[in-house]
């Protein structure tokens, strides 16, 4: 599977995502540049960096890191989680995200605020 590697980004002073179209990284340093702008930071400190899982929800929105998502199983009925990276299995939890699994679950928000805010 070829997927598209792609960030937002949470502003944490601002409570709302950045989806930059161009990252530069160096020496900690992240510069990233949107709508017409460009920002230099250090993301460590007031930005955090979310990556695209390459998966769309049933819904058609992109999944990524830090998102809730609503998923319906047969056993339990419905289960609410959060995205994280994992580093010991390379892949994204919950599910290990394979694209049949994804495709039947729903964002309904993330765990920084209960709504977005997009530039």
């Amino acid at each position: 599977m070829n997927r598209q590697i792609k960030f937002r980004v949470w502003a944490v002073d601002e409570k709302r995502f950045i989806y930059p179209s161009e990252f530069t990284f160096y020496n900690g340093i992240v510069e990233f540049y949107y709508a017409d702008a460009e920002m230099t930071v250090e993301i460590r400190n007031k930005y955090i960096l979310q990556q695209y899982t390459g998966f769309n929800d049933k819904n058609g929105v992109e999944i990524y890191e830090g998102d809730l998502v609503k998923t319906s199983q047969r056993d339990t009925g419905a289960d609410i989680r959060s995205v994280t990276w994992v580093n010991a299995i390379a892949s994204f939890s919950p599910f290990c995200f394979q694209e049949s699994y994804a495709t039947e679950c729903e964002v309904i928000g993330h765990i920084y605020s209960e709504e977005e805010n997009e530039l």
